[in-house]
């Protein structure tokens, strides 16, 4: 009876001792990310914790590998109009990604800037406002608030139903701005979606549809109030009965989109 004692501590003890080795760089419960975050590997935040971001972080991507922070609990990102939160890729070969997997209602991003090579992906919920987003993607059933924010290039895909207003989408170094897919249902309004545009025109469409969702991306200005150039030029709909873009905005909405 002793020995099968021994035998069933010893495999607990062994077990717990691992998962601390997998959890080794997380603190459990609140987590408080303040001052300058330098990260080298991957960074989990598991479903009992709460990483909170103050005022003024900046978080540094600092691998000559590209390396994610993997959201699994509540995420509160709160930078102000004066001490932005900024995450910075330091390396420019590298392509990383912060994940919210989540779908807690108290998420949110708000007053954050994420630098080029940065990737937001959402598949949970969050809310995001008054930031800058070079690349942004919302997939899996998120159905996320975004307003007041500057974005550089937008993916919605699979199930996702995604809320956007009061957002410019706007990147120069790439021509498509907007791209949708899967049965994902998107409302976009009240925005400035611009492409890269040389002599005035776009070299491409700024917005493609592919998804058999549908997808409402009325009253918006598109840098033109050219019904037929936005119809050929700049919006491609491969189902264009589910994708409803009139009437459009005739004047580039005066929207108090404050970023860092």
């Amino acid at each position: 009876m002793k020995k099968i004692f021994v035998t069933i501590l010893s495999f607990i003890l062994l077990n717990c001792s691992y998962e601390r080795k997998e959890r080794n760089f997380i603190n459990w419960g609140a987590i408080i990310w303040k001052g300058e975050i330098v990260l080298t590997e991957n960074h989990y935040i598991y479903t009992s914790d709460i990483l909170s971001i103050e005022p003024g972080t900046i978080i540094h991507f600092s691998a000559p590998y590209s390396i994610s922070i993997i959201i699994d609990g509540v995420f509160l990102c709160d930078g102000d109009s004066d001490n932005p939160v900024k995450f910075v890729n330091d390396f420019t070969n590298t392509y990383n990604t912060v994940v919210i997997r989540n779908n807690d209602n108290q998420n949110r991003i708000r007053w954050t800037s994420f630098s080029k090579g940065i990737e937001l992906a959402i598949s949970g919920f969050c809310n995001v406002s008054h930031s800058r987003i070079e690349n942004l993607k919302i997939d899996g059933f998120s159905s996320s608030l975004i307003k007041d924010s500057l974005i550089g290039y937008l993916q919605v895909k699979d199930y996702a139903k995604p809320l956007i207003a009061n957002c410019c989408f706007e990147r120069q170094d790439l021509n498509k701005n907007i791209q949708i897919e899967g049965v994902a249902e998107v409302s976009i309004t009240n925005c400035s979606i611009k492409g890269k545009y040389q002599g005035g025109l776009a070299d491409t469409y700024v917005a493609t549809v592919y998804s058999s969702g549908i997808c409402i991306l009325k009253k918006n200005w598109w840098n033109t109030t050219n019904h037929t150039y936005i119809t050929n030029t700049l919006l491609f709909r491969e189902n264009p009965s589910l994708v409803f873009y009139l009437p459009f905005l005739k004047n580039d909405p005066v929207n108090s989109i404050l970023v860092p």
